[in-house]
């Protein structure tokens, strides 16, 4: 299991372009806390239950998206459809800092 700190350690070599998927809850930590630390990147928040509340806190922390998790495969493919379609279109924060 990646616990946030090697996550982190091992994510800041990354590719500026990339787009880094994170879960809202990471080994009990929260992924939100990650954002600031990872701003370089462009990261997805996601999770299985998302609150308006999470949602806001992912955006204004500097998170481009933030989704529910998908229940099926079709719905796997339309979100990551969806995330590479706006990344097509849009200039990410973090990837262009």
């Amino acid at each position: 299991m990646t616990t946030p700190r090697v996550l982190v350690e091992r994510l800041v070599e990354a590719p500026r372009s990339a787009i880094v998927f994170v879960d809202r809850r990471l080994d009990g930590h929260v992924g939100i806390a990650l954002l600031a630390a990872l701003a370089n990147l462009c990261l997805v928040l996601l999770s299985t239950a998302l609150t308006d509340e999470d949602r806001r806190a992912a955006l204004v922390s500097g998170a481009p998206a933030a989704f529910e998790k998908p229940g099926s495969l079709q719905g796997w493919r339309a979100l990551l459809e969806a995330v590479l379609q706006q990344s097509k279109r849009t200039v990410w924060t973090q990837a262009a800092a």
